[in-house]
């Protein structure tokens, strides 16, 4: 019994939220970015954006697979996280191996 006055409850609640819920957003938004437009962020959006825009161009796509590349479209960010953690991948694999530089 206990329950079930719960789970109504939680039923009405749910339902209710949602019947009263309103389209968001209801008017424009306005983006606030701190920093200046042309400046570094701004540069390696711009090209991140175009340069992605290239490579998911059927054509080109197909040359780079033809090359035997793997086109792929990241963000800086989640380039630069691809980056550091290949380095700690090949670093574990060089020290195992014992290769020395000449």
């Amino acid at each position: 019994m206990r329950y079930g006055i719960l789970f109504c409850t939680a039923a009405l609640v749910c339902y209710s939220t949602a019947a009263c819920a309103q389209k968001y957003p209801d008017k424009p938004l306005r983006m606030i970015v701190p920093f200046a437009p042309g400046g570094g962020t701004d540069i390696v959006a711009r090209l991140n954006s175009e340069i992605g825009a290239a490579i998911t161009a059927p054509d080109l796509t197909e040359r780079l697979i033809a090359l035997g590349a793997e086109p792929a479209v990241k963000t800086p960010a989640a380039f630069a996280q691809y980056v550091r953690d290949e380095i700690v991948k090949w670093a574990k694999i060089v020290k195992e191996s014992g290769a020395k530089l000449d």
